[in-house]
């Protein structure tokens, strides 16, 4: 099965090579024939994430930088992610835009939801060049 984009393949050869079991998903993305497709073509389950799930991992992103508990390895993507990252308000919090951003937001809002699951033991996740004590 494969959609527009190659999704079904990228999530299958990235759960190959980082041992990956669980994905994260906007869920005004993921209806239900989509989370059984994906989950069927990946062998990863696929966890819906709500705004506010997405607002609060966006506030543990950054309370881990101000508390000097997260570093980024340097990797390039996620370091050009993060220069053109916008974010737009939601609540008391910020989501990170892919629309206002310049560039690609993918990788920042993927260390930003990874990140987030981690502290708050959603699932096992890798964060995707952050490291977090």
């Amino acid at each position: 099965m494969e959609t527009a984009g190659g999704l079904y393949e990228r999530l299958r050869r990235f759960g190959r090579e980082h041992s990956v079991d669980h994905v994260l998903m906007d869920e005004r993305l993921l209806r239900r024939p989509v989370k059984d497709a994906l989950e069927d073509a990946t062998y990863e389950t696929v966890e819906p994430v709500s705004a506010a799930d997405y607002a609060a991992s966006c506030a543990t992103l950054v309370s881990l930088a101000n508390e000097g508990r997260l570093r980024h390895v340097g990797a390039s993507r996620l370091t050009d992610s993060l220069k053109g990252a916008h974010a737009r308000v939601y609540g008391d919090s910020f989501l990170w835009s892919r629309r206002l951003s310049a560039g690609d937001a993918s990788p920042i809002i993927a260390a930003t939801l990874a990140a987030g699951a981690l502290v708050n033991d959603r699932t096992r996740v890798s964060t995707g060049g952050i490291h977090i004590r």
